[in-house]
């Protein structure tokens, strides 16, 4: 499985359904091969084309000549033949994943659709149906705002102030902040007096400023340092809707439905090449 982004907030593997479990072996009969390529083929008038039928003439089948064609002529000269031939034999199917809310920043709770599409050619191509499988709400990206964190740690601070007044332990204090910030760790700092209040409030210095983004909290607690850069948030928010969409596919893969769902985008491709 390869995860591309062909847009933001949607995910496509770039490998084409070809399970023999989801295309029934009818749905791909040499008619249809014929029906698709042939007209192509004597519009083309091109060098390709050409050989193509010189092969036919001489007694070879339309596949045979075919790949005759594409052995012996240099690639350059066979491009369209070659694309011709993947969108009659090859599927053009392609497992999704969606999230409709993927706005930049500050997102939380988020819609992730998974399922199934049909395009022109590859994976990047235009889209001609789609089959949706499934959906679920996860947390994608979660990061803490500054003014949210700082106003956390000075609490807990306090907290662990008032309740240890007499033994005021450095390591116990930053265990209750690593607590704080186990399941959330980064904090988005934006400007570099904002850095050195946070890394204040934690007890360090501030020497871990570089540049706007998302900052590791967490680790910073964990290690007794300054917090360091992690990633810009449009990164971290991608990283972690790829790995989402890694996980949405594997949860579809592992039910059904995507075998329904593959042969009719299957029935659809057909229809489309008959049109031709």
């Amino acid at each position: 499985m390869a995860l591309i982004e062909v847009r933001r907030g949607e995910y496509v593997d770039d490998n084409q359904i070809d399970d023999p479990k989801c295309l029934r072996p009818e749905q791909w009969e040499f008619e249809t091969f014929e029906s698709h390529l042939l007209p192509l083929l004597k519009d083309a008038r091109d060098e390709a084309s050409t050989e193509v039928f010189e092969y036919m003439r001489a007694g070879l089948s339309l596949g045979e000549a075919v790949g005759e064609t594409i052995d012996h002529l240099p690639a350059r000269k066979t491009e369209r033949l070659r694309q011709w031939v993947n969108e009659a034999t090859g599927t053009n199917i392609f497992a999704y994943v969606d999230f409709p809310n993927a706005i930049a920043g500050g997102r939380v709770e988020d819609e992730v659709v998974y399922g199934l599409l049909l395009t022109t050619g590859g994976p990047r191509d235009s889209v001609t149906a789609r089959e949706e499988i499934g959906s679920y709400t996860a947390t994608i990206a979660p990061f803490w705002d500054f003014d949210r964190a700082l106003s956390a740690i000075n609490r807990a601070n306090e907290t662990y102030s008032e309740e240890n007044e007499e033994e005021n332990e450095e390591d116990e204090r930053l265990s209750v902040l690593a607590g704080l910030f186990s399941k959330t760790g980064m904090v988005q700092i934006v400007s570099k007096r904002d850095y050195v209040e946070l890394a204040e409030a934690l007890g360090f210095g501030a020497g871990g400023w570089t540049k706007p983004g998302l900052y590791d909290v967490h680790e910073a607690t964990e290690y007794g340092s300054s917090p360091r850069y992690s990633a810009s948030l449009d990164d971290y928010e991608r990283e972690a809707m790829k790995d989402e969409a890694a996980r949405a596919l594997e949860i579809m893969f592992r039910g059904s439905g995507w075998r329904d769902a593959c042969n009719v985008l299957a029935e659809e491709k057909l229809v489309g090449l008959g049109r031709r």
